[in-house]
């Protein structure tokens, strides 16, 4: 569910990076509840909230994992792009084989994350601003 998350923050570098790999919210959103339906061995229930379920150990991991992902980059902070890049690194998840099968990886990921960056960066420059 942290990919759905990561994909509907339109501001986030992740979903930036997402988007320009193809990967739409809608698509994520049916895959998901056909794999919750599989795994639940009916229709997955749409009713049930979030927010009573315990993080998994998954979750865990990917807290972890992200948080590893933004010392690496000297921020104290843990962003959207760091999430993605956990979620690469889990050792098995259905979000990462979701990306997976849709030709994310996580060297791909890190490269359009860091190009994404370097272009911000540029734009935001002052030189840039006056450029006519």
């Amino acid at each position: 569910m942290v990919l759905l998350g990561l994909l509907s923050e339109n501001a986030g570098v992740a979903s930036s990076v997402l988007k320009d790999s193809g990967i739409e919210l809608n698509v994520a959103r049916e895959s998901f509840k056909k794999i919750l339906a599989s795994e639940s061995g009916g229709v997955a229930n749409e009713s049930s909230k979030a927010s009573t379920m315990p993080p998994s150990q998954n979750t865990r991991v990917l807290l972890e994992l992200a948080f590893d992902e933004s010392r690496k980059q000297s921020v104290d902070y843990i962003g959207t792009d760091h999430m993605l890049l956990g979620l690469l690194r889990l050792n098995k998840s259905n979000a990462m084989d979701f990306l997976r099968s849709h030709g994310v990886g996580l060297e791909k990921t890190r490269n359009a994350i860091e190009g994404l960056k370097t272009r911000e960066q540029k734009d935001a420059s002052p030189r840039a601003a006056l450029a006519p």
